[in-house]
């Protein structure tokens, strides 16, 4: 899939994701928390997906499993305290270790 296609199927998706809730909600004068909190959390999630798919794929090579121990990492952590930025460091921090010293 070219770059210009990955954009417009993020771009679709998020649309969809803001999209549906209102469709969904438009009878009631006030919305759900999850949906509100939903809205609030959506970008930065599409927006490091992206990030993190570049970094990736620009800095790994077919041989290396190094972004996937980033992953991992950034993985843990967002299990272990479920704060999304914490995590995201976490797992840039470890990719930028790994490149850094491998």
């Amino acid at each position: 899939m070219t770059e210009t296609g990955i954009i417009l199927v993020m771009a679709l998706i998020t649309f969809a994701f803001r999209f549906l809730p209102l469709l969904l909600f438009n009878q009631s004068s006030t919305m759900p928390k999850w949906v509100e909190r939903w809205f609030v959390i959506l970008p930065p999630v599409i927006l490091t997906a992206v990030t993190i798919q570049a970094i990736v794929t620009a800095t790994s090579t077919e041989t290396t499993k190094l972004p996937y121990l980033a992953y991992l990492a950034c993985l843990g952590t967002a299990i272990k305290t479920k704060r999304l930025f914490l995590s995201l460091g976490v797992g840039l921090f470890t990719l930028v270790i790994l490149n850094v010293f491998a």
